[in-house]
């Protein structure tokens, strides 16, 4: 169960967390042959799934607050089903957050609509392309949090 997974982390690491840090994290089980996926989300936005049919989905539900925010939250898993060819992408809320030198953020509009434009590229590319578009974005500014990112394209496990 992955979300008693993420309330055991919350316990782990709140157990001796003196200063009050919090960690966001996100654990997922997929399941190779059916593209079934069961996770659960502690403070990030939920993934984006880029379709091989086209379009873009955004899972939901499995969503909780960052690790140490909340004691013994119940976390609770999701699930979501990946067809073949699909890209699954998460990111930490560095890459939306990310400003410019007018202070103006990057946004989930403009990371939404930068994912939409590049649906048939690689996992590899994908992350490649959103990488250079923050640095072209906040060129002379120094980033404020962690970007990271995860694509991965999912295809059935031939058995």
């Amino acid at each position: 169960d992955v979300g008693a997974l993420m309330a055991a982390a919350n316990e782990e690491v709140a157990r001796e967390n003196p200063e009050m840090l919090f960690v966001t994290a996100f654990a997922g089980i997929l399941n190779l042959e059916t593209g079934a996926l069961t996770y659960c989300n502690a403070g990030h936005d939920n993934p984006i799934i880029l379709r091989a049919s086209g379009g873009m989905d955004r899972f939901a539900g499995g969503d909780g607050p960052p690790l140490c925010v909340m004691d013994d939250f119940p976390y609770s898993a999701a699930q979501g089903r990946l067809h073949p060819g699909d890209v699954l992408v998460l990111a930490t809320d560095g890459v939306m957050e990310a400003q410019n030198l007018a202070n103006e953020l990057f946004t989930s509009a403009r990371y939404e609509s930068l994912l939409q434009s590049l649906t048939k590229s690689t996992p590899s590319e994908l992350v490649e392309r959103i990488k250079a578009e923050i640095n072209r974005f906040a060129t002379g500014r120094d980033p404020a949090d962690d970007l990271t990112m995860l694509a991965l394209r999912w295809e059935p496990l031939k058995v």
